[in-house]
């Protein structure tokens, strides 16, 4: 035998091996690199409106091909999450 095992073997062991850790309370400062052990949700949005700057905006490279400052594209709006 050379001693080796098989990829299932292998994960079969882990699994059976591995224990999750107990959860403790960390200062913030000190959870970097750390998981939470539950979900977190934010209490509000942010940002709280919405900010197209931030949001974005996506067009076809083929709707302004022909656009030039002296004939800007026209382009319709298709989609607003508002």
């Amino acid at each position: 035998m050379n001693g080796r095992i098989s990829l299932e073997q292998a994960i079969a062991l882990l699994l059976d091996a591995a224990r999750p850790a107990t959860p403790r309370p960390t200062p913030l400062p000190q959870a970097l690199d750390l998981a939470s052990a539950e979900d977190i949700a934010a209490d509000r949005d942010v940002p709280a409106q919405s900010r197209s700057a931030l949001d974005g905006v996506a067009l076809r490279a083929a709707d302004t091909r022909t656009a030039s400052a002296a004939a800007p594209a026209k382009l319709c709006l298709l989609y607003t999450s508002d």
